[in-house]
């Protein structure tokens, strides 16, 4: 049986002017794709193989 740590993933990403908006933040689309990489990284460790990522329909994400 895998544990929590297990199961972590640590991925980093250089984040250039590009990634950013005018007011300078990160755009959501960029995040939520890194976030999608590294969550399918994680999910591969605890299938032990191939995994597929099906479709995000309703996404929501909050800094609060």
């Amino acid at each position: 049986m895998l544990t929590i740590s297990d199961t972590v993933t640590e991925m980093v990403q250089w984040v250039f002017p590009e990634h950013a908006g005018a007011p300078g933040q990160i755009h959501g689309g960029r995040m939520m794709q890194w976030i999608a990489t590294v969550g399918t990284m994680a999910a591969a460790r605890v299938a032990r193989g191939q995994v597929v990522l099906g479709p995000w329909t309703i996404s929501t994400f909050s800094t609060r």
